[in-house]
């Protein structure tokens, strides 16, 4: 009988909080010709088994996501790794185990343009949890927001005006749970648009001036948006 099982998949997050639960979901397949019962899942941190989990059955060809949690108590980056222990009978064990690096701080507040001089450069630097805040003024830009959980908040929204200078989108995401609060939002141009959600989920556009765009605000597969308080005229 052939005895083969692979980790096809993990997925977790590249950035944790401190003191966060994170989860990682590894993917297990059977590429045996015999059912294996009683597969154990582990998942060690740098090197030392932070949780395990098993499986009842896996049938041959069959494949099943094990959920497994742990925390960063110190700031740094971890090394995270699925194993899945040898079953009776396996002797090609390299698929057994997949690794990856993940990021553990705390969150951090960077602000614009004291920390850096454009709301991009402060975005391209933020991890997941941070919060920018942007001081008064008008930012010559076309935004794209590709971190999650990111929040982004302007000091006044008739003051604190990102101009997307009439050649693409004013402020693009295709992250989860971002928080955009307190801008004025113009100048698309044609054909383009104030904010644009695409394939994000659960984000956040609040207190906002929308305005003298070809769309306002556009939403593409972008479930469970919120906008509130929000101005959006003259698109």
């Amino acid at each position: 009988m052939n005895h083969d099982l692979l980790v096809l998949r993990m997925r977790g997050p590249s950035f944790v909080q401190l003191n966060t639960e994170a989860t990682v979901n590894t993917t297990v397949l059977n590429m045996g010709n015999s059912n294996e019962s009683g597969v154990t899942v582990e998942l060690l941190v740098n090197g030392t088994v932070a949780n395990s989990s098993a499986i009842g059955l896996l049938e041959s060809g069959a494949s099943e996501i094990v959920s497994l949690s742990w925390n960063g108590t110190v700031e740094g980056v971890y090394n995270v790794t699925a194993y899945v222990l040898p079953v009776a009978g396996e002797t090609s064990i390299e698929n057994n185990a997949f690794s990856t690096q993940v990021l553990c701080k705390s969150p951090q507040i960077i602000r614009v343009p004291s920390d850096y001089g454009t709301i991009q450069g402060a975005v391209n630097a933020a991890n997941e949890g941070d919060t920018i805040l942007v001081a008064s003024g008008t930012y010559h830009e076309n935004v794209q927001i590709v971190t999650s959980g990111l929040t982004i908040i302007g000091e006044n929204k008739t003051s604190t005006v990102i101009d997307g200078g009439g050649k693409a989108n004013v402020v693009s995401v295709t992250a989860d749970k971002v928080e955009i609060d307190g801008f004025t939002i113009q100048n698309g141009g044609k054909d383009n648009v104030g904010i644009s959600l695409l394939g994000s989920d659960a984000n956040t556009i609040n207190n906002t001036v929308i305005i003298g765009n070809t769309y306002g605000l556009f939403l593409d597969t972008s479930p469970s948006t919120t906008a509130r308080n929000n101005a959006i005229t003259n698109n």
